[in-house]
């Protein structure tokens, strides 16, 4: 592949990304409003500390395993060395899974 069809893939994927980001945190923000606007205080008080609650379980039920498998994947697929890209996911999924079912059924309880 010659270096404008890498460029051209590399601001397509950038663009891509920019535009889902944006979606994503207009949702994030008027999301709220909607919800606020239709029922009371108290239990969008509730559905606030939830959404918090949850957020929390997520980010420890991931272990930073999302930025890091990312990167691994990446390199590994650089250098061919596609066993180790297997490795990388298989672990991923071992780890993360079971937590994600630990904490669905702390939080369930």
């Amino acid at each position: 592949m010659k270096t404008e069809n890498y460029l051209s893939l590399m601001v397509k994927g950038a663009g891509f990304l920019f535009i889902g980001t944006l979606i994503s945190k207009l949702v994030f923000y008027i999301f709220p409003l909607l919800i606020a606007s239709q029922i009371d205080l108290e239990i969008y008080g509730t559905l606030a500390l939830a959404i918090a609650i949850t957020g929390l379980f997520r980010g420890a039920s991931l272990l930073g395993l999302n930025y890091s498998v990312t990167h691994f994947i990446a390199y590994y697929q650089e250098k061919k060395e596609l066993n180790k890209v297997k490795g990388a996911l298989i672990i991923t999924f071992k780890l993360v899974i079971p937590l994600a079912f630990l904490f669905a059924v702390i939080l369930i309880l």
